[in-house]
């Protein structure tokens, strides 16, 4: 009988590529693996969950405050907004963070009712969204953000049976007794009245309250005084646990129950009025009602009104008191207010249009004076600008460019470590003028008896005016200088104010003993001046450098010569000698010092060190 062999079975195409698909997909779960492992490994992924979480929540606090910053401050039109929910992208970074984030209840406790990018599982039926907030929130306390805007070219925004807002109303009513933190954005009136309906229970964990306008209704409501936005008594005028209240373009009486005893931070911005003849009493009033007050900012403090006035509120745990106004409110409600002696004042100062300019710097000045006294300055930086206009950052929030003073009371800390952009010692005054000339009315007026160290930045006009300002400053040890300031220091400290009674000359700074000179550049030798570029003087752009000679306000640089004469002349005439000269950071140095006691280059003895020259 014949044998017949089998051949063997030919694979088809599609049935290779299956097969290699597979392979491909076991591979690349083991690939998967392999990587779990190796970040499993990495430092990261050994953090204890506890650690993480705090991390998380942290990072998440930050990035909502940025995005909140962001959508009130830069949108004074209706205009879409980012994601509310940005923060959960830290849970994308590994398998291990995403576990530890979905397992941290208070991580999810957040809502965001926004008709862009609320999530869509919540415009299904209210039963469905409700069941997917309690899952998502569980029931710790709840940071939620109402913002309040629409689009009519967007369907789920007009469509008023799922409207956003509807179901954030009814989240607001039914969760009242969790919230904690709680932001309501407002950028069109629709649904107003609903909304304060739904908040109209007590709020018993409420700890953070912030209310703003953006778009058009911030347009609308800040026409006039008439068309404000009022915000009525919400949560049945009970809020027990509230210690943070910012408020932006909305109006209320300053009796309104949400400025409770609890409160810590109060954030007042653009408040267009309440009662125009009696609010600024009524807002030193409603001061006295906060004794735990902690921080205290507004940039629209109340119209002085005509009335007498005359209550003193005390505020003892205030810790920092900043305020945006004009010179005559900023001295009213210095007047009206007692500090503690450890309280931060910052006063970004603007024309007084409730006295005459001249009047009401010298009221603030008494107002600062009797504010100070419990604590005199000891260190001060006054930094000018290099023009007399000021510039505004984007913000419209902080200057660019203009006179600027700081000053502390007693502290540990050096006046080197005090000197910097960021010192870690909050100054006990700041004041931000546009120009120099009400500051020298200020520091004029001011006791600088107890003045110890001194800093003057940029250029200062008339040479030795500026050091007149100081006239009364007798205990200045340490001055330092940086920028053009310092090109005419020699004759300002040699230039005699007047003679006692005695007879007797009477210098600025008297008990100087050390100068500092940063930033500065010295005029070159004459040998050496052709091998400079026009880039060294003339193209310079920096702020604080010396202009060309033919420039007003200074000069190519300082001649060491004229300034060792400056200060042999202040001895001849009786003055104190100067101990110790030290520069930092200076260009064009030449090492000859004859006439200097103590001469140190960068914190070196040059005279222990080979320098040829310094550039």
């Amino acid at each position: 009988m014949a044998q017949f062999c089998t051949l063997p079975a030919i694979q088809r195409p599609a049935q290779i590529q299956a097969a290699l698909k597979d392979q491909l997909a076991f591979l690349d779960a083991q690939a998967l693996t392999i990587r779990r492992h190796l970040n499993a490994l990495s430092l990261p992924s050994r953090l204890p969950p506890e650690i993480l979480a705090e991390i998380f929540l942290i990072q998440a606090a930050l990035t909502r405050e940025a995005h909140l910053d962001r959508v009130l401050v830069f949108a004074p039109f209706s205009a879409r907004v980012g994601s509310y929910y940005r923060w959960i992208h830290v849970a994308h970074v590994c398998h291990y963070w995403r576990d530890v984030a979905l397992s941290c209840s208070e991580f999810k406790a957040f809502m965001a009712f926004e008709s862009w990018t609320v999530p869509d599982l919540v415009q299904y039926a209210s039963s469905a969204s409700d069941t997917w907030c309690e899952t998502w929130n569980g029931d710790h306390p709840l940071t939620v953000v109402y913002h309040q805007n629409g689009d009519n070219d967007c369907r789920r925004c007009s469509d008023g049976a799922w409207y956003t807002h509807s179901i954030g109303h009814r989240y607001l009513s039914s969760h009242l007794h969790r919230l904690r933190r709680l932001v309501i954005i407002i950028e069109t009136d629709d649904g107003t009245r609903e909304l304060w309906k739904a908040l109209s229970e007590t709020a018993g964990v409420l700890e953070s309250l912030r209310i703003g306008l953006r778009g058009e209704a911030r347009r609308y409501h800040t026409e006039d005084f008439y068309s404000r936005l009022t915000l009525p008594d919400l949560f049945d005028c009970r809020t027990p646990s509230l210690i943070s209240l910012t408020t932006s373009y909305v109006s209320y009486s300053w009796s309104n129950p949400f400025l409770c005893p609890t409160l810590r931070h109060l954030e007042v911005n653009a408040h267009p009025g309440h009662l125009p003849d009696l609010d600024f009493q009524m807002f030193i009033t409603a001061l006295e009602e906060l004794p735990h007050l902690e921080t205290l900012v507004t940039d629209c403090l109340p119209h002085v009104g005509s009335l007498p006035f005359d209550k003193v509120t005390s505020l003892p745990r205030l810790r920092m008191l900043r305020t945006t106004t004009t010179t005559g409110r900023a001295a009213f409600l210095l007047f009206h207010i007692r500090l503690s002696s450890s309280a931060s004042i910052h006063l970004d100062l603007q024309r007084s249009d409730d006295l005459p300019h001249n009047n009401s710097v010298l009221e603030l000045a008494r107002a600062l004076a009797e504010t100070i006294r419990d604590a005199p300055l000891r260190v001060m930086s006054w930094s000018v600008p290099v023009s007399g206009a000021t510039l505004r950052s984007s913000t419209g929030n902080e200057p660019m460019n203009s006179s600027s003073l700081k000053a502390w009371a007693v502290t540990n800390a050096t006046p080197g470590d005090l000197w910097v952009s960021k010192p870690d010692v909050a100054p006990r005054l700041t004041i931000i003028q546009d120009t120099i000339e009400s500051t020298k009315t200020l520091l004029s007026s001011v006791d600088l008896a107890h003045l110890d160290a001194l800093h003057i930045a940029g250029p200062m006009p008339a040479k030795e005016e500026w050091m007149r300002t100081f006239a009364h400053a007798s205990n200045v040890v340490l001055l330092r200088v940086t920028g053009r300031v310092g090109s005419s220091l020699g004759t300002c400290l040699s230039r005699l104010i007047k003679r006692d009674d005695q007879g007797i000359p009477e210098f600025p700074l008297p008990r100087l003993q050390t100068l500092q000179f940063v930033g500065m550049r010295f005029e070159p030798l004459p040998s050496s001046r052709d091998d400079i570029g026009s880039t060294a003087f003339g193209d310079c752009c920096c702020d604080y450098c010396e202009a060309p000679g033919d420039d007003p306000l200074g000069s190519p640089g300082l001649d060491l010569q004229v300034l060792i004469g400056g200060l042999r002349r202040r001895i001849e005439l009786g003055g104190s000698d100067v101990e110790q000269i030290e520069f930092l950071d200076c260009f064009h140095i030449e090492t000859s010092h004859a006439g200097l006691r103590t001469v140190r280059l960068d914190g070196i003895d040059p005279s222990h060190t080979r320098y040829d020259r310094l550039s």
